[in-house]
């Protein structure tokens, strides 16, 4: 596990894919100082794009806190899930993600566990309209337009990738630039990056600190 640690911080991810098949069947074990393997692998299958393998595993590491209980590693890992459902962002994603960060939050301030409370305090400002249930009052198909609006496509590229008609992502981008007060696409685009609601976000969320 103190390898497939080193694997994961340095990035190397022919090693993190050989460390997460030989981890998987231990993912109920907890070792000092206090980390459940059910995290480690969860942080694992995220860095490896595997986001539905990765909450699978970070379910099973919150289970197995809830029932030990470990409250500290508990706290650690509803941080280190919530990035995961904010950047898969299926329905209902977003709330999950809230009250996790939440829970992070209040365990770490009832327990005094300083460093995690300033990471999600940090993490809650930066991402808090990708929280929100409608940041910014878009809608879900806003944001998917919002998205590749930022990343430079044209209204008929855009149509292309969401199999939509250039017309009705002419009328999505009028009233993303009505509702986020952006004179043109490119203020539409940093509003985006302002807020991280555009695709740049992985290497950011993949950033979360282990306890």
């Amino acid at each position: 596990m103190g390898r497939a640690l080193t694997a994961l911080e340095e990035k190397d991810l022919d090693a993190v894919e050989n460390y997460l098949t030989r981890l998987a069947p231990v993912k109920d074990a907890i070792i000092a100082p206090f980390l459940v393997t059910g995290r480690l692998l969860g942080r694992m299958a995220h860095s490896l794009g595997q986001s539905n393998r990765a909450i699978r595993f970070f379910e099973e590491a919150l289970r197995f806190c809830r029932n030990a209980p470990y409250p500290c590693e508990l706290a650690w890992t509803c941080y280190d899930y919530a990035p995961v459902l904010l950047e898969r962002d299926r329905r209902g994603d977003r709330q999950k993600a809230t009250a996790l960060l939440e829970e992070a939050l209040e365990i770490a301030e009832t327990l005094r566990m300083r460093p995690l409370f300033g990471l999600a305090v940090s993490f809650r400002e930066r991402y808090h309209a990708k929280l929100a249930r409608k940041p910014g009052g878009l809608s879900r198909r806003e944001l998917d337009v919002l998205e590749l609006l930022a990343a430079g496509l044209t209204n008929k590229e855009i149509a292309e990738q969401l199999f939509i008609s250039t017309n009705t992502v002419a009328t999505h981008v009028a009233h993303i630039l009505q509702k986020t007060r952006s004179a043109n696409r490119t203020e539409a685009a940093n509003y985006a990056i302002r807020n991280h609601l555009d695709g740049s976000a992985r290497d950011r969320l993949e950033n979360s600190q282990f306890g």
